[in-house]
């Protein structure tokens, strides 16, 4: 787990995904966050590696396509000036 000021609060958290603190707390009771720790004084404190692997599930896993197109045959070189500047 990471130190404990490098953690986010429930607030920061809330306003991350946009719902209420009271969301958060309902979440974190159905086990939707794997790694909260609470602080001396109760408070809970969640990983940002983690909110943020919510927010963005497949960051990772991103397909990106290009397509190039002319509209005939005379335009042939102008496909591949649009091909090049695709990859």
């Amino acid at each position: 787990m990471k130190e404990i000021h490098n953690l986010m609060t429930i607030g920061e958290v809330a306003g991350s995904f946009g719902v209420c603190v009271a969301t958060v707390r309902r979440w974190c009771k159905n086990g939707k966050f794997a790694r909260v720790i609470r602080t001396m004084g109760n408070q809970r404190r969640f990983d940002p590696d983690e909110v943020h692997e919510m927010l963005h599930p497949n960051s990772d896993k991103r397909i990106v396509v290009g397509y190039a197109r002319v509209s005939s045959y005379d335009q042939r070189s102008d496909l591949t000036a649009q091909a090049e500047r695709l990859c």
